[in-house]
């Protein structure tokens, strides 16, 4: 028996975050017959890439995420958006307009600016869906159906977010997660947002051209950990922004993408 779990929520960023998902999905089915006999665990992926909604064959059907589970960050009309930037205070004080060069439905191009700017446009899709899932994990009913399945759940919430620092969508996206998550969930003292990202591996196995995006990711993690550092976003013009001088995790574990585990 698996004694004091927390109500969990797992959120994918990317094509890595997928893959680890699915892997830990088809792990919870081996040992207790269903995701669905868990239901203070749930799941949630984020991607730029329309191929999310291709099954994995490599798992088992019921390991595969639902559609609903998915949510497809694409911006379409990226070259109008070029044109009328200045239209969009609350993107132009950070957005490079030479990485606005066609739509964003097949992957961000690991460019970390267009998975932030993923992000910012599906925003209010992301929000809704991470209040709904916590919802989901929180209820009496929730909780009363993993107790009798021998589980002893504790008070407390865990938020996992799941990706690559290689890729533009897991680093362009992983603090504004961080932060939109400690956002929404505030009224829950017992809050842990852990982050597990994949890094360059000591080998020349990396795409080189990929490693910017981590270094930069790391050297973000790092500025926004000091307590002396604010971090400040707003995703929508018509919304008050985000301020925070909290570090965006809790736990940081970063993991060598060669290592075979």
């Amino acid at each position: 028996r698996l004694r004091g779990i927390s109500r969990s929520l797992l959120i994918a960023v990317g094509g890595t975050g997928h893959r680890v998902l699915l892997d830990i999905r088809q792990r919870m089915i081996q040992k207790y017959g269903s995701t669905d006999h868990v239901p203070i665990v749930s799941y949630l992926l984020l991607d730029t890439d329309e191929a999310i909604f291709t099954s994995n064959p490599n798992f088992s059907e019921a390991a595969n995420l639902p559609s609903a589970d998915k949510i497809h960050t694409s911006v379409h009309g990226v070259d109008q958006l070029r044109q009328n930037l200045h239209q969009y205070p609350h993107l132009r004080d950070w957005l490079d307009p030479r990485t606005l060069s066609g739509d964003i439905a097949q992957g961000a191009g690991a460019v970390r600016a267009r998975g932030r700017l993923a992000y910012f446009w599906n925003y209010e899709k992301i929000s809704r869906r991470i209040e709904e899932k916590y919802t989901e994990i929180t209820k009496d009913a929730s909780k009363a159906a993993a107790m009798r399945r021998g589980l002893q759940v504790s008070e407390g919430v865990t938020v996992y977010i799941v990706g690559s620092l290689l890729g533009g969508t897991g680093s362009g996206m992983f603090l504004d997660l961080a932060y939109t998550v400690r956002q929404l969930l505030k009224s829950q003292p017992m809050l842990q947002v852990v982050g597990i990202f994949t890094v360059p591996p000591h080998t020349a196995a990396a795409a080189v051209d990929n490693r910017p995006n981590a270094y930069a990711s790391l050297l973000e993690l790092n500025h926004y950990s000091d307590a002396n550092t604010e971090f400040t976003a707003q995703y929508r013009p018509d919304q008050p922004g985000v301020a925070s001088i909290d570090p965006p995790f809790r736990y940081t574990y970063l993991v060598d993408s060669s290592s075979p585990r």
